[in-house]
């Protein structure tokens, strides 16, 4: 078990260096001032006495052995590391010189001396605990840098004046437009007095657009014929009441019959011309997209809806772009990705905000060179506008180790104020190193009924790893973006079950063969993840979905893990024409082994301090030994010796709920449910309603050294 003891003091190693930890705040590996003060250390087959160390230079360290409770009672020595003979020669020798000062009675002097000397192969662990505490004090509280950004200082918004929404809008009062034509027509021919009202305000509404296009041909000639025929037709609606209505509507039905009609369809005509704004027009399942005089397409509604959108982005681009300084840029890291950023240009007192639609992959050489093609996009006063990514990010130069893949900057939020601060280039860190992995440590209040061991204390360490960080826009959708193969996450589980309860006890099912008892062992699948104490593997991201106007991520993982099962196994024995249990117990250990084809998440990020999960997992469960039988349910096996068809498959439903009291905090509270069945048996199911807290994993090993 001397493996079990290094990995002890290997852990209290941790725990000593992460004291340093919370010893400073900078962004880069510290300056060590010496001397730095470490923890103490019990010394072995010695109660009452111990050995602390401080590092009073570079790999130099004074080691003090004292007597607990009795300053005055110690010895000092200094030795440099890599030299354990030397260290176990002093501590020694020291040891005899405290115990003398220490100890009155000879007779328990010699005996704790002798005591010493044969444990002295246990100083090892003391010497390595202390030697290492300078070599990793620095590391871990190391955050290394990721790369330097370089903004530019001024963007050139391009305006737009079309979207989604109104293109299809255009499409449809077109087509409205032309079921309607022949009903238009005989519009024009007025058959009472609100009818003329209409005619004159589209006549007004038809010169209005006129007036503010770019059309030239005819444009001097319409004006005047519309100014003529408005003011004609409020003189006629002046004349008419109702003793000369039937008169004066059968003059002007004479007069107008082909006039109007004549003139609405030039001045329609010559509005579809206009070189500064597209028109579409449709006839018999085809539309027609014009652009002024030379441009003009016709399709299926597909192709009109590219096409309206080509000239649209033509006419934006021949518009005039203005210079917007930037003032302010912030940033929000996550997860290998640029999740949000927020960018204010100012012209004059004229100020536009612009926002990312969809999180930015920002962790491989391929997400930088993509972002030349992203855009940012802000509104002000009514008007649309986009930018370019690079005119704001000038360019990112990430730093290289050996080793390194992911180059993105740590999970973080900065933000830059260029009116106060103008630099335009920063440098951007990764994740402080005590906070690479976290730990989860949950208590099961099912499993504190004795009859219902799911793991009365639960550890978890994982570590999400991203592995490709892009992805692309749902058809019809602004903002949502689907992926796949986003991560993996390995993870360690380890469950302290209770003592009386931390065996599963096989199931015996009585069995002669060839007139010599020779039972079946058997036990449930269910059974055996009960009582599973440890479990290693890694979950596997497929495909993602996610949805920032709902705060909702779906994740659709699968997975596997290999675990550990403690088997007691009570020795039966066939004599005196019945079976008994010899009194022998053979207690082992049995591997397993999950594979999860399928893992249903859906997460919930509606507050920085709180997140909500709800899933659904279909898991297949491998006993890997031959020393008894699993199957589907023990009843059922005890009575028809039917092991199941589906014995291997179980499924699992759980709920999260995740508290982060501290938005700048690193710990988190946690509430989970779950609830595991075997496939095709409703009831034989079990609970584990779980309380945890989250934290890093240096940062609790400290609290746990303490």
């Amino acid at each position: 078990m001397k493996w079990i003891q290094y990995t002890v003091y290997f852990i209290l190693l941790l725990a000593t260096t992460s004291e340093l930890l919370a010893q400073t705040n900078s962004s880069t590996k510290p300056e060590l001032q010496y001397p730095i003060q470490l923890n103490s250390h019990d010394l072995p087959a010695l109660p009452g006495y111990s050995v602390s160390a401080r590092v009073t230079g570079h790999q130099v360290f004074e080691y003090t052995i004292q007597k607990d409770n009795d300053a005055n009672v110690k010895k000092t020595f200094v030795v440099r590391p890599n030299n354990l003979d030397s260290f176990k020669e002093r501590i020694v020798f020291y040891v005899d010189s405290v115990l003398i000062a220490g100890e009155k009675d000879s007779t328990t002097r010699a005996n704790s001396m002798l005591a010493f000397k044969a444990r002295e192969a246990d100083l090892k662990p003391i010497f390595l605990f202390f030697q290492g505490a300078e070599i990793i004090a620095g590391s871990l509280d190391l955050r290394p840098k990721a790369g330097q950004i370089y903004f530019g200082s001024t963007v050139y918004p391009r305006a737009y004046s079309y979207t989604n929404r109104k293109i299809k809008k255009d499409l449809r009062d077109a087509k409205r437009d032309a079921k309607n034509k022949a009903a238009s027509r005989a519009a024009t021919i007025p058959s009472n007095i609100r009818e003329l009202y209409e005619i004159r305000d589209k006549l007004k509404h038809l010169k209005a657009r006129a007036d503010s296009s770019q059309i030239v041909l005819g444009k001097a000639y319409l004006n005047k014929q519309l100014t003529e025929v408005t003011s004609e037709l409020d003189d006629k609606i002046k004349e008419i009441n109702d003793s000369n209505y039937v008169e004066k509507m059968k003059a002007f039905r004479l007069e107008w019959e082909g006039k109007l009609a004549k003139l609405v369809d030039e001045l329609e005509y010559l509005l579809l011309l206009d070189p500064n704004h597209p028109t579409v027009t449709y006839d018999g399942g085809r539309y027609t997209v014009s652009l002024g005089t030379e441009r003009s397409k016709t399709g299926r509604k597909r192709k009109a809806k590219k096409t309206y959108k080509e000239y649209h982005q033509l006419l934006d681009q021949r518009r005039e772009k203005k210079a917007y300084k930037i003032t302010h840029v912030e940033l929000e890291f996550d997860e290998g990705y640029l999740e949000n950023i927020e960018v204010i240009g100012m012209r004059d007192d004229h100020h536009v905000k612009f926002e990312n639609n969809y999180p930015i992959g920002f962790s491989s050489k391929r997400d930088f060179f993509n972002l030349q093609r992203v855009r940012l996009f802000g509104t002000s006063q009514s008007q649309f506008y986009s930018i370019s990514l690079l005119d704001v990010i000038d360019r990112y130069e990430q730093k290289h180790e050996v080793g390194r893949r992911d180059y993105s900057p740590g999970n973080q939020v900065l933000t830059y104020d260029f009116t106060s601060d103008p630099r335009r280039n920063f440098e951007l860190t990764k994740e402080l190193t005590a906070k690479l992995f976290e730990l989860k440590t949950f208590s099961d209040f099912v499993g504190f009924d004795q009859d219902k061991p799911n793991g009365l204390i639960q550890f978890e360490v994982d570590k999400r790893l991203n592995i490709r960080s892009s992805r692309s826009s749902i058809p019809k959708s602004t903002r949502s973006t689907w992926g796949f193969f986003q991560f993996v996450t390995p993870s360690i589980v380890m469950s302290k079950i209770e003592q009386n309860n931390k065996f599963l006890i096989l199931n015996y099912k009585d069995q002669f063969t060839n007139n010599v008892y020779n039972p079946i062992k058997f036990t449930s699948t269910l059974e055996l993840k009960r009582y599973e104490n440890f479990s290693v593997g890694a979950d596997v991201n497929m495909f993602l979905l996610d949805f920032p106007s709902t705060k909702s991520i779906v994740y659709v993982n699968t997975g596997f893990r290999y675990g550990r099962v403690s088997i007691r196994d009570s020795l039966r024995a066939f004599t005196e024409n019945e079976v008994n249990t010899t009194g022998f117990v053979n207690e082992y250990g049995v591997n397993t082994y999950t594979f999860t084809p399928l893992k249903l998440i859906w997460e919930v990020r509606t507050d920085e301090r709180y997140t909500f999960n709800l899933g659904w997992s279909m898991n297949f469960y491998y006993l890997r030994d031959n020393s008894f039988t699993q199957v589907a349910n023990i009843e059922t096996f005890q009575e028809t010796t039917d092991d199941g068809d589906m014995k291997y498959l179980y499924k699992n439903v759980f709920m999260q709920v995740a508290l982060k009291p501290q938005s700048s905090g690193s710990g988190r509270l946690f509430f989970r449910y779950q609830y595991n069945w075997q496939q095709g048996f409703w009831r034989t199911g079990f609970h584990q309603i779980q309380v945890g807290y989250a934290v890093p994993l240096t940062k609790q090993l400290k609290t746990n050294s303490n």
